[in-house]
């Protein structure tokens, strides 16, 4: 798998806008079309707000070559 690289942002960015655009379009149908349209634009939104917080938190250690450590709210102070 392929690591996520801070070039592919506006890429993320730009399917954010698309899940924003599915779920406001979804609002405007009725029935099963229309909550389709809803919930895949949750779901997109979500899995790219997700991947995007994965960049932001990112200390670039496995650019490195090192295991990336994993985040613990405990450890958080460290950071």
């Amino acid at each position: 798998m392929e690591p996520i690289s801070r070039r592919n942002k506006p890429t993320l960015g730009i399917f954010v806008g698309i899940g924003v655009i599915a779920a406001v379009a979804g609002l405007a149908l009725d029935g099963f079309v229309g909550g389709m349209l809803q919930g895949a634009g949750v779901a997109i939104i979500l899995v790219n707000v997700y991947f995007l917080g994965m960049l932001a938190r990112s200390d670039r250690a496995e650019a490195r070559g090192e295991e990336p450590p994993a985040w613990l709210p405990s450890r958080d102070r460290e950071r």
